[in-house]
């Protein structure tokens, strides 16, 4: 009987349908989580307030009660036709190994289906290994399945949920660790965007009011009141203008946000999420980098997961700026090649400039006992000769000089239980020693 029910689970991967046996045991949740606006990281949440034009980055994940053998979901959106998002860019997981020393994951068996104005979707994960079977384990946090970064249009509104999860018929579906159906027990949430007042209107009118006054109280000229208006809080940014920048960014540790940063402190056994960001000060034709890792042979990270965005659009047409191949399998000490290629080369179509830059991709590290204080850990950079490169709207190869690639660091934090055992041992050193000097009337 089991034997037939294996054979049968294998089909249905194998034709994109999880059709399993029903079951009432807790099963999985999964998650819409808004982690960063604008490029900036803020505290997982279902629910934000946005402005029209502002961009929005979502997290997909799920957390599982119980060992899985398939979790199929698929999300959608604008639902009551107000056309309130659109999708920049969505991209799933390439999965995770089930067991140390062995090939067997939990992984994506298709692509994500095309985006349409209302669907994202599946994200995917099957076990390789369906003999034993190999299973994915609950784990704190969860494990995030992909990435969405929306943009918000103008007809944003207080209507209630915008975008939700759910079961597409004859596709999505959990299966537990004996290929039972667990549908029933799987809770799919949903994500809010709320409109909020226009802040930017608000800051230009101060900053209006402020060269008004400075021209009534100081007699400045007009036109530097009217150039404080218009340049806005326009300040020298102490970096030196590059073709493009290239950011390594931690921006969460063990599910929780923290705000973006290149260094972060960690303990054995903590993830870190990692966003891959590329800043462009001029148009581009292809942008193709990778990252290096634990090059000093130290051992201190592991690859959990990771992917590369899907691209964006050039324009309301067909033209894109998108990766060309997936990326390659990580190795111990490299990820990538991170890209992104325009459609169109007869115009060209290029990748514009954009606050921020753009998203090209996700890595998800684990901390490994050989962590420590020796400085940089991770590097991007052109590190796969014949392959990464830069190209600008002339179809000419940028220099290196012009390209900036930052580092990411990770630092060892001690021990919070070795931290208290290390204050107590201090502060009983310091009541013998009192002690002793009460008893000995002096030093």
């Amino acid at each position: 009987m089991r034997a037939s029910i294996r054979f049968f689970f294998v089909a249905a991967i194998l034709l994109g349908a999880v059709l399993f046996a029903s079951d009432s045991r807790a099963g999985a949740t999964v998650d819409l989580l808004f982690i960063a606006r604008n490029g900036g990281a803020i505290a997982p949440t279902p629910t934000v307030a946005a402005l029209p034009g502002d961009t929005l980055t979502m997290a997909v994940r799920m957390r599982n009660d119980q060992a899985l053998t398939a979790a199929v979901f698929s999300i959608e959106y604008d639902l009551d036709g107000d056309d309130e998002l659109d999708v920049v860019s969505a991209s799933q997981w390439i999965g995770v190994f089930l067991a140390s020393k062995t090939l067997d994951v939990f992984t994506p068996v298709a692509p994500l289906s095309p985006t349409t104005a209302t669907f994202v979707g599946p994200f995917q994960g099957f076990s390789s290994n369906t003999s034993l079977p190999r299973t994915l384990p609950p784990t704190p946090g969860g494990y995030q399945m992909g990435t969405v970064v929306w943009k918000v249009n103008s007809g944003v509104n207080d209507d209630g949920a915008d975008i939700v999860s759910f079961l597409k018929l004859g596709i999505d579906g959990f299966g537990d660790a004996f290929f039972n159906q667990i549908d029933g027990s799987v809770q799919l949430n949903a994500a809010t965007v709320n409109l909020v007042p226009e802040p930017d209107t608000a800051a230009l009118l101060g900053l209006g009011l402020v060269g008004l006054v400075l021209m009534r109280r100081r007699r400045i000229p007009l036109t530097l009141a009217v150039g404080l208006v218009v340049a806005g809080v326009g300040l020298p940014s102490g970096e030196s203008r590059a073709g493009a920048t290239v950011d390594l960014l931690f921006v969460e540790r063990n599910g929780g946000a923290i705000a973006p940063t290149p260094t972060v402190a960690a303990s054995p056994g903590d993830t870190l999420m990692m966003v891959v960001r590329m800043r462009n000060d001029e148009p581009l034709t292809a942008a193709v980098f990778s990252l290096n890792y634990d090059l000093d042979g130290d051992d201190e990270l592991d690859v959990v997961s990771a992917f590369q965005w899907v691209g964006v659009f050039l324009s309301k047409g067909t033209d894109v700026f998108t990766p060309i191949a997936p990326l390659s399998p990580a190795t111990p000490t490299f990820v990538g090649s991170f890209q992104g290629v325009t459609s169109n080369l007869s115009g060209p179509r290029t990748l514009p400039p954009t606050p921020g830059g753009y998203q090209m991709g996700t890595v998800v590290w684990r901390v490994t006992p050989g962590v420590n204080n020796d400085g940089v850990d991770l590097i991007s950079g052109l590190l796969n000769p014949g392959v990464d490169v830069f190209i600008d709207a002339r179809l000419e190869q940028i220099i290196s000089r012009n390209l900036r690639f930052n580092a990411a660091t990770v630092n060892l934090v001690p021990e919070p239980g070795t931290a208290g055992l290390l204050g107590l041992g201090l502060v009983g050193l310091v009541m013998l020693r009192r002690r002793g000097l009460s008893r000995g009337g002096g030093a």
